[in-house]
């Protein structure tokens, strides 16, 4: 509805990064919302979280996106999945495209991080020593 009322804002050529800034201002707002209430369900009945980006069958590279805090993952998001250029996505997030970069820049290297992170503590997990069984054991 925001975008068809505010049609005649949008310039020429740039729908696209209009319309992913419209949807994004919408959806912060909706997040806002659900988190105010999640926090009333959760006092009244806590869970735990079930996130599926953070389960053991999600791919490294998913679970290391989800170790990102929301500001530096949307870059990356923008980037990769969406396929906007830095013009673009800094039309979406409200900056340069300068600015832009730099922050796709820094996203990448926490991203790597986290990832290297995983693939360390997966490491570790698969050559941990094994307690030893006995032949003949009651166990």
């Amino acid at each position: 509805m925001v975008a068809w009322r505010r049609l005649n804002d949008v310039a020429e050529g740039q729908a696209l990064p209009w319309l992913y800034a419209i949807a994004r201002r919408v959806l912060s707002t909706q997040r806002r919302s659900s988190r105010r209430q999640e926090a009333i369900v959760a006092r009244a009945a806590p869970e735990p979280d079930q996130s599926i980006w953070g389960s053991a069958s999600t791919p490294p590279v998913l679970r290391a996106l989800a170790e990102l805090p929301p500001e530096v993952r949307e870059p990356l998001l923008l980037a990769a999945w969406e396929g906007l250029s830095s013009r673009e996505a800094a039309a979406v997030l409200g900056c340069s495209p300068t600015a832009y970069r730099i922050r796709l820049y820094r996203a990448r290297v926490q991203l790597r991080s986290a990832l290297a992170g995983l693939e360390a503590a997966s490491s570790l997990a698969h050559h941990a020593p094994r307690p030893s069984v006995k032949e003949n054991s009651p166990c």
